[in-house]
């Protein structure tokens, strides 16, 4: 008998089946397909309001279903009894009903010369109890019932997230009872909602050891559970809810809403310290929610310092707050990266760079640096390339991923790319030197504690509601525009005025939208004057905090170019190496970069580079503690005496070496360099150069020279 007469009598019984005998079986379980662990997190979800149930249940109270044990990867539904033929036989061929194709509820009797038994199985599912058995009358019954919802919080639509139902399987054994916890979770395919069970594995392993009997496979406990899951139609107990709901009732919700820095601030201080730099992260992850303006929208970070000095733990103290893309949650915060290639951010698989942080380990480790610079002042990134068509031809192709996400990174050297530090804000952090510091630093790092997962994911959910609620577009009053205005006029005579007034523009609508603010107040303003100030003059001069310190250190010291070449004094790399803590060839590329921006005298005597602030250097300083520093003179007679720098750097020359000063040294030292004899007039010396830098009181009438 050939196959083509074989499909036809097929055929004939299965229409002789279906008009005689009405018992239909619906079509099996698309479930049966699912590995749970597989879709858990990473499926591709569509709105969830707008789907179409894949699983349909018309199911009475009893259902009873047959299967055979050949069927695992047959078309063959498994409530359908097939006898199975052996391959042997010669007049019908390979008659295995794995890959035939035979439809569900046929039964056909072949008579080949060998044949063989496999013995059915039923799957019967009741109320409340699926019930296994055997045709030798082995019976497995399974007790179950509606256990309750659980949030699944990773899968936020909207400001919505499913409630995904929970039913306990029961079993008992003589004296034993066994109940596993069973969870409903589906994902999309196709605009259909396809469920499956989140622990399917654990679940029928344990039910299979419970069991102990061979008779009952792993197979047909599972094939069960697709029944059963069609029977209890798992999509009329799936709801969404208000995330908000669901953290209204935290604590750390009113927390939050209350004093949202505090919070922050509080949650990082594991890292001693650092305050502004943490409030400069928190305020970059909240820029990245704002809506899209023209130009750089974004607040972009680059931390600076020497290697060690807990720049990424600065960072992370903060970032970890929120979700990161290792999370599993789709509408992640934080794209946290430790390396960049050089096209890979052209190409990243996201829909929009707007609401992102995008956080590289190093700069040093950023290879794309041309895709940097564009994502971070432009609404898009955009990629022409090349691809091969179906055809194999060659086609262009542009690849676009709107948005602008805010940028954050660390850097150790100072070869930082123009145009990027040109769109950053560079902030610097120094190495601590107070010994109490220092001793908080060590202590904090060795009693640190690990944190709970499940209080981590809250604290993430927390901080997301927090987040995606924050006004995203505050705006400026005409009071406050103007008072800004004239604020910014101050520094109009330094460079860059316009990526100065867009980076204080964004600062001030982030602490404006982290208090909650839908118009910018003069307090959101005060803020970041407060904090960031100096930060924003440095901006304009395309130097930073270090920078700053080097220029400072080279004039208190008296290391200032004269207005003859011989009066110049002047001092080398590896002594100003020694002050900053860094090797020499970086502390060089630094001091190059100040001489390039016309800030340092420099020479070179065949052997090694010598530098000196030169007198536009010593202007610039001048113009920035005019407006930076605030003077509090007013009320304090000692401070109405001005002190003359060049006094101030003379006397500093001459403790120059010196690692402390007694007070008997430095008494003398002032007696000989400023004839000043009278001891409140050393008093008001010793002041000036603390108030300075130059030198600081350790107590017991010893100071550290600086």
């Amino acid at each position: 008998m050939d196959r083509e007469t074989l499909r036809r009598i097929i055929s004939e019984k299965l229409k002789k089946n279906q008009n005689g005998d009405n018992n239909f079986v619906p079509q099996e379980n698309p479930n049966n397909s699912v590995v749970p662990e597989k879709f858990s997190n990473q499926v591709n979800r569509d709105n969830p309001e707008n789907v179409v149930n894949v699983v349909q249940s018309n199911f009475s109270n009893v259902q009873k279903f047959k299967c055979t044990t050949n069927t695992t990867n047959s078309g063959i539904s498994t409530q359908s009894p097939v006898e199975n033929i052996a391959e042997e036989s010669k007049e019908i061929g390979t008659t295995n009903t794995t890959n035939s194709g035979i439809s569900p509820n046929t039964s056909v009797e072949f008579r080949p010369e060998e044949t063989e038994e496999i013995e059915d199985e039923d799957i019967e599912i009741k109320d409340h109890a699926i019930i296994i058995k055997t045709k030798k009358r082995y019976k497995f019954e399974i007790q179950y019932g509606f256990a309750g919802t659980i949030e699944d919080t990773t899968r936020i639509i909207g400001l919505k997230i499913p409630q995904l139902p929970q039913f306990e399987l029961t079993t008992k054994k003589k004296d034993e009872v066994l109940s596993v916890l069973v969870t409903v979770d589906f994902y999309q395919m196709e605009g259909k909602q396809i469920y499956y069970i989140r622990n399917r594995k654990e679940v029928i392993e344990k039910l299979y050891t419970f069991r102990g009997d061979r008779h009952i496979s792993k197979r047909l406990i599972s094939d069960a559970l697709d029944v059963w899951l069609d029977r209890v139609n798992p999509s009329k107990y799936i709801k969404w809810v208000d995330v908000r709901e669901a953290v209204k009732d935290y604590q750390e919700w009113e927390e939050i809403n209350q004093d949202p820095l505090g919070f922050f601030l509080s949650r990082s201080a594991e890292v001693i310290g650092n305050e502004k730099l943490k409030i400069a992260v928190l305020l970059s992850v909240v820029s990245s929610q704002l809506k899209r303006l023209y130009g750089i929208y974004r607040i972009h970070l680059i931390l600076t310092g020497s290697s060690g000095v807990g720049k990424s733990s600065t960072v992370k103290s903060i970032l970890k707050m929120f979700y990161d893309n290792a999370d599993g949650v789709e509408d992640f915060i934080v794209l946290k990266l430790t390396r960049m290639t050089k096209e890979s951010l052209g190409r990243l698989n996201i829909n929009t760079l707007d609401g992102k942080v995008l956080f590289v380990e190093q700069l040093d480790n950023i290879e794309g640096v041309d895709y940097v610079r564009e994502a971070m002042s432009e609404d898009r990134i955009t990629t022409l390339t090349t691809v091969k068509d179906p055809e194999g031809n060659l086609i262009s192709k542009t690849i676009i991923i709107p948005g602008q996400p805010s940028f954050i990174s660390t850097n150790v050297t100072s070869n930082i790319d123009h145009q990027i530090l040109n769109r950053s804000i560079q902030l610097y952090l120094s190495p601590a030197e107070d010994e109490s510091i220092k001793e908080k630093i060590i202590r904090s790092i060795l009693m640190r504690k690990s944190m709970d997962e499940g209080d981590l994911m809250r604290l993430k959910l927390v901080t997301y509601v927090w987040l995606k609620t924050r006004p995203n577009d505050p705006v400026f009053t005409e009071a406050v525009g103007s008072n800004v205005t004239k604020l910014l006029k101050k520094f109009i005579n330094f460079r860059n005025i316009y990526r100065a007034t867009e980076i204080t523009r964004n600062l001030i609508r982030a602490v404006s939208s982290m208090f909650g603010h839908e118009k910018v107040e003069e307090s959101d303003v005060d803020f970041v004057m407060e904090y960031f100030k100096k930060d924003i003059i440095l901006t304009t001069l395309e130097l930073s905090e270090r920078d700053l310190q080097i220029l400072m250190w080279l004039r208190d010291h008296g290391f200032v170019e004269g207005e003859k070449e011989e009066e110049t004094k002047d001092v080398t790399t590896s002594e100003i190496a020694q002050v900053i803590k860094m090797s020499t060839q970086e502390t060089k590329k630094l001091l190059d970069s100040l001489y390039d921006k016309g800030l340092l005298w420099k020479a070179y005597d065949g052997k090694r580079f010598s530098w000196a602030i030169n007198r536009y250097g010593v202007k610039v300083l001048a113009e920035l503690e005019k407006e930076v520093e605030e003077q509090q003179q007013e009320g304090e007679e000692d401070e109405d005496i001005i002190i003359e720098d060049q006094l101030l750097a003379y006397i500093s020359s001459k403790l120059m070496g010196k690692e402390k000063v007694t007070e008997e040294e430095l008494r003398a030292i002032l007696e000989k360099t400023a004839q000043a004899t009278d001891i409140e007039v050393q008093d008001m010396l010793i002041k000036a150069l603390e108030k300075k830098g130059i030198i600081k009181d350790e107590g017991n009438g010893v100071w550290k020279v600086l």
